[in-house]
């Protein structure tokens, strides 16, 4: 009976158990492809799928966060984090598995207790092992996004606590170089979309002013690997304003009494002569408050300058020159083109315009190199002489062909030589009777029964062969005719 494909890319401890368990119900299977895929006879395939599946075969993989559907009220704190990490470590299995180079992976969560004090805080760690499809590898990429998955999955944990490695013990990324590994393969690949992009630009000016084929273009571009922001401020004292000002003015008066009279002790004597007070001369003061507020010139720049600028250019550019035919006499074949190179004017032409295409700078230390060389056509490796017929490729092209007309033509020849050429031989041999009678009245043909059942069989064998190959049917009677 036919048979069809009853599991496919099993592991061995799955194979081994469906095997195990077809040879106790005795039911005929085949295991192929190097012991991953089981076979069973088409009639028993979707019997035999139920039947292992209630058995829980093959086993569905590492558990998930259905280990709490049926749990009750009993756990222990302790059974609820180990149960917690065991069902988390699973769904990050389940989900690594899914990557296209990855078989099945294994994940080990460490998720320390929740301290109180800040300096007794533990990180938390985690390490993967994956098992690869055969002929697969992972990348260095494919290794950061793993450590990117599982550090946005778990709280707390960083992309530079994970260890990943492989099933051949192969380190993929090892705790601390996850983000320096980041940083690297994506200043990488910004650096050839850099090199690709602009190297395609002046090949596009170069292709439609030489000619496809005529010129090569490769661009080294020195990237900065690093984002920063810069602030600067810039104050000129020799430009100033005046931004405010503030004027008080204030004036008050205030009478003054002179004292007058005599002086000594005469004036002081009771009964003695009156003081004599001087006429008063008020007092006049004036206060004026100026304050004038500058401001120097000053200007303020925040930029900020992102991962993959431009800091040097190399550039290195092949042009192919140009070709004359020599003339050749009459009667003789012209001979090889002769190469010419390109004029200095021309050359020159071509290196500014591959520095427009590029954006060249030489402030910053670009470096370009134009170069006249004669390209090596690709037809030039073969050899151009003559070869004889017995080595020329195409008569191995022609020998099978050739051969199944012969085959077929000593075939004709070897049936007309053997059976047609002695039938016809042997019944121009026999007698002619013309308008006999025989024994029993009937006509006479001149033939025994043995001779009339020869000739239909040489008859029966002739007319097909006649009937397919026509022509050298008839140039075989008519070569027989002559002699």
């Amino acid at each position: 009976s036919d048979y069809a494909v009853l599991y496919a890319q099993l592991s061995p401890e799955d194979a081994a158990s469906i095997v195990d368990e077809l040879s106790t119900a005795q039911v005929p299977f085949k295991v192929t492809h190097a012991g991953t895929t089981v076979q069973v006879p088409v009639e028993r395939l979707y019997d035999l799928r139920l039947e292992l599946a209630s058995k829980g075969m093959p086993s569905a993989g590492p558990i998930g966060f259905e280990i709490f559907d049926g749990n009750g009220l009993g756990m222990t704190p302790f059974q609820q984090r180990v149960q917690f990490r065991r069902a988390l470590e699973g769904e990050l299995s389940r989900t690594i598995a899914r990557l296209a180079p990855v078989q099945s992976a294994r994940v080990h969560i460490t998720l320390p207790e929740k301290a109180l004090f800040k300096r007794d805080k533990v990180k938390p760690r985690a390490a993967v092992v994956v098992s690869l499809l055969p002929g697969r590898t992972l990348s260095g990429t494919e290794a950061i996004a793993i450590a990117q998955l599982l550090s946005g999955a778990v709280e707390g944990l960083e992309a530079n606590q994970i260890t990943i490695l492989d099933s051949t013990g192969r380190l993929l990324a090892r705790p601390g170089s996850a983000d320096g590994d980041m940083l690297a393969a994506e200043a990488l690949s910004v650096q050839r979309g850099i090199e690709r992009d602009l190297a395609q630009r002046a090949q596009t000016l170069l292709d439609a002013a030489l000619g496809s084929g005529k010129s090569v273009v490769t661009v080294a571009a020195l990237i900065s690997t690093r984002r920063f922001e810069e602030t600067q401020e810039r104050v000129n004292p020799d430009e100033s304003a005046v931004i405010s000002e503030q004027r008080t003015e204030e004036s008050r008066s205030e009478p003054s009494s002179v004292a007058g009279g005599i002086p000594g002790t005469a004036a002081n004597i009771p009964g003695g002569l009156p003081s004599v007070t001087a006429s008063p001369e008020p007092s006049t003061e004036t206060i004026t408050r100026e304050t004038l507020k500058f401001e120097v010139s000053r200007s303020s720049t925040h930029t900020v300058v992102p991962m993959g600028r431009i800091e040097r250019l190399s550039l290195a550019v092949m042009v192919d020159g140009t070709y004359t035919s020599p003339k050749a006499a009459e009667g003789e074949e012209p001979g090889p083109p002769v190469y010419q190179p390109r004029p200095a004017e021309e050359m020159q032409k071509i290196t500014e315009i591959v520095k427009r295409a590029v954006g060249f700078d030489a402030g910053r230390g670009d470096l370009i190199e134009v170069q006249n060389f004669p390209f090596r056509s690709p037809l030039a490796d073969f050899p151009t002489e003559q070869l004889p017929f017995w080595k020329s490729p195409e008569l191995f092209v022609l020998l099978p062909t050739v051969g199944r007309v012969v085959a077929l033509l000593g075939g004709l020849t070897l049936l007309g030589l053997l059976v047609i050429r002695p039938a016809l031989a042997q019944l121009s041999s026999l007698p002619s009777v013309a308008g006999g009678v025989g024994p029993g009245g009937g006509a006479h043909t001149g033939f025994t029964p043995e001779q009339q059942a020869l000739e239909i069989k040489a008859a029966e064998l002739a007319i097909p062969i006649s009937k397919d190959q026509a022509q050298t049917v008839a140039h075989a009677i008519r070569s027989w005719l002559r002699e």
